[in-house]
């Protein structure tokens, strides 16, 4: 496949058969015109896995194999990309809502996006949501990648992860761990004069609750 983005540990190149043939010959160059050679390598088979590619950049290569009866023609120039860099990424919320609604935002740029999706899991582990993978290969600075309805949960520590995947199969994650409660205040304190911003260890507030007892003071 032509123009195909790889990782180094996973730079694997194939070809059609030719009959007859006792070694195929691989030379993979670091420019368009065939000069520098960067690797010459050969096999009896019609793929190879090139581990040895550790340089980022773009390279070409073709095959010529050697048969009982000779040498053949080159075969068409193909070229692919090496890319072992990560996304960069981050990801952020916003404070949660009086109905219990958080908004994720997300920062993520590669120069090989491919796609990103969030998973929730409780303290245990264990994945209570996640979002179908958008594919994309444009950067974003501040997207809302996804929205998180506490009221679905029961009481207690999760993590949000977000999940970014370039071309060459280069992965980041960027995590969040909120903490879930949703029992209603039982003294007039936790609510007054915004005493609910500084009640318990929660990063999630129970806001409404809170706005419904004030409302009726």
């Amino acid at each position: 496949e032509y123009g195909i983005v790889l990782n180094s540990n996973h730079t694997h190149l194939s070809w059609s058969e030719v009959p007859n043939t006792e070694i195929y010959v691989v030379e993979v160059y670091s420019d368009i015109s065939l000069i520098n050679i960067a690797y010459t390598l050969q096999t009896p088979m019609t793929q190879i896995d090139m581990n040895i590619v550790g340089n980022e950049g773009t390279y070409w290569w073709r095959v010529i194999a050697f048969t009982s009866e000779g040498e053949t023609e080159w075969s068409n120039v193909g070229q692919f990309t090496v890319d072992n860099s990560t996304p960069s990424i981050s990801l952020t919320n916003g404070p949660g809502s009086t109905e219990g609604l958080i908004d994720f935002t997300a920062y993520y740029l590669d120069t090989h996006l491919e796609k990103y999706w969030i998973e929730v899991t409780d303290g245990g582990g264990t994945v209570v949501e996640s979002s179908q993978p958008v594919f994309t290969t444009v950067p974003s600075e501040n997207e809302l990648v996804y929205t998180l309805d506490t009221r679905n949960l029961s009481e207690g520590i999760y993590d949000v992860t977000l999940y970014v995947v370039d071309a060459a199969g280069n992965m980041a994650t960027g995590v969040i761990s909120i903490e879930v409660e949703n029992i209603a205040p039982t003294e007039d304190f936790q609510c007054k004069k915004d005493g609910w911003q500084t009640y318990g260890t929660m990063e999630f507030k129970n806001q409404g609750q809170c706005i419904k007892y004030v409302n009726h003071l």
